[in-house]
């Protein structure tokens, strides 16, 4: 992959993924890179970034969160998107929907819950295992994940504000696990 930043500020962009790449298909040009291996890359510049995922690159697998725009809008800077895994059962989290519009958001973690530390209240929820669910109301994601409760484990996809600033709801966060190797992407400017 080839990553950027435009005028060298905010996160490394990816401006390439050549042919080659095992990611191909997974990461895409425009995806905002904001961590890797759970490190906060957002500050770096696109070449320190390309040399931290470079001097990784014997590491069985490396972990490279980004941002993606949705509906081909900007993804925002001031959130980032989290993979959180809940076990099996009740996971002890309640959701609501500012003013019925938007996506989920956590209202309230039990003490009893197994997500207590991972999971934070305002955390947007924005998929269950990879299913889009910016457009549902809170109830019938809170039934969504009930529906799943019996499956060894659901993969929750939340945005969480960074910076105490407000989470947007055109960027989706997705955690994209990289082999050992050359990963043949490019960080660069997009423009």
């Amino acid at each position: 992959i080839v990553l950027g930043s435009p005028d060298n500020t905010g996160p490394a962009c990816v401006v390439n993924v050549k042919d080659d790449s095992p990611l191909m298909g997974e990461i895409r040009v425009h995806d905002k890179v904001v961590a890797v291996d759970d490190v906060d890359v957002r500050e770096m510049k696109a070449t320190e970034v390309s040399e931290l995922l470079a001097s990784r690159h014997k590491n069985p697998s490396r972990k490279i969160t980004v941002l993606r725009a949705v509906d081909n809008r900007e993804a925002s800077d001031d959130a980032v998107g989290l993979d959180i895994i809940a076990p099996a059962g009740k996971i002890g989290i309640v959701l609501g929907s500012p003013d019925n519009t938007g996506p989920a958001c956590v209202v309230n973690v039990k003490d009893d819950s197994p997500l207590m530390g991972e999971i934070r209240v305002h955390d947007k929820v924005v998929a269950v295992d990879d299913v889009d669910v910016r457009e549902m109301k809170a109830t019938e994601v809170s039934e969504l994940l009930a529906s799943r409760h019996k499956n060894p484990s659901r993969k929750i996809t939340v945005l969480r504000a960074v910076d105490n600033r407000e989470a947007s709801d055109d960027a989706v966060g997705l955690d994209i696990i990289a082999p050992a190797g050359k990963i043949g992407i490019v960080l660069g400017s997009p423009d």
